[in-house]
């Protein structure tokens, strides 16, 4: 009896270390998997940010994410020269991530828009569905904008060699003798002129009109987002590049120059 009651102390002993060490090891071994897929999980999140284009029911969209977290996605779109504020929710699965961002809601047109990210290319399709019931649901397929590293020859450029993505490098600031225009690379274009009060003056208040722009083979289409008297509510202008070297927009009979060189 002596002998029997320390054997089963020892061998309760030896069944609780055992126990413990295996609780012990399978904690640490979920702690580094968590801190792994914490990791992983920010990385991927942090490469979603970017400007995105896509065909939206015939005309160009642009979506700018300027911040991804685990939680949450900040962001503007671009369309038919309107801008409108995102903002919403993530959820991310194995292989995708998904957003649901809603634009702000005072404006007759705002919906929400329906995002999936693959996790393996990172390409992206999505919908938008309009607050207004009226209004049908739009499907579309985004592509990721990157600009790359200037390769222009300025020495013998041709207006063959302009494109969506090399375009405001030339054209981001242009001018007549009556008004300025500015290109920016998020697909949005500002005009800023004086309005003609008669053939002599012209008003002291600034008028400025905004829109959107996208490059179409040696032209460039621009969208006002409200009716103006100077262009009508789709304006093509035409790209030039003359034989001397003059880099400019035609409008009908107005050319714009590019003032990078010094017009």
């Amino acid at each position: 009896m002596k002998t029997f009651v320390p054997g089963l102390l020892l061998l309760s002993l030896l069944l609780f270390s055992c126990k413990s060490g295996i609780d012990t090891n399978k904690e640490n071994e979920a702690s580094a998997t968590g801190e792994e897929a914490t990791a992983m999980h920010q990385i991927e999140l942090d490469t979603l940010q970017g400007m995105y284009i896509g065909d939206f029911g015939g005309s160009d969209i642009r979506i700018v994410l300027n911040f991804v977290s685990p939680n949450h996605a900040v962001g503007y779109n671009l369309h038919k020269g309107l801008q409108r504020n995102l903002s919403g929710s993530i959820e991310e699965t194995e292989n995708e991530v998904k957003m649901e961002l809603n634009e702000p809601g005072d404006h007759k047109f705002d919906g929400t828009f329906y995002l999936t990210f693959s996790k393996l290319d990172l390409s992206c399709k999505g919908y938008w569905k309009s607050k207004n019931k009226k209004l049908g649901k739009k499907n579309f397929t985004l592509k990721r904008v990157v600009v790359p590293e200037s390769l222009l020859n300025w020495d013998s450029l041709l207006v063959t060699d302009i494109n969506g993505e090399n375009f405001t490098e030339i054209f981001s600031h242009t001018s007549d003798s009556i008004a300025d225009m500015y290109f920016d690379n998020d697909g949005s274009v500002r005009y800023e002129y004086y309005p003609k009060l008669d053939t002599l003056e012209r008003a002291e208040q600034m008028v400025i009109l905004n829109g959107s722009w996208t490059y179409r083979e040696g032209e460039v289409i621009v969208n006002w987002n409200k009716k103006n008297e100077v262009f009508p509510d789709k304006t093509k202008i035409e790209i030039v590049i003359n034989p001397d070297y003059e880099f400019f927009l035609r409008y009908k009979k107005r050319r714009f120059f590019a003032n990078m060189y010094g017009y």
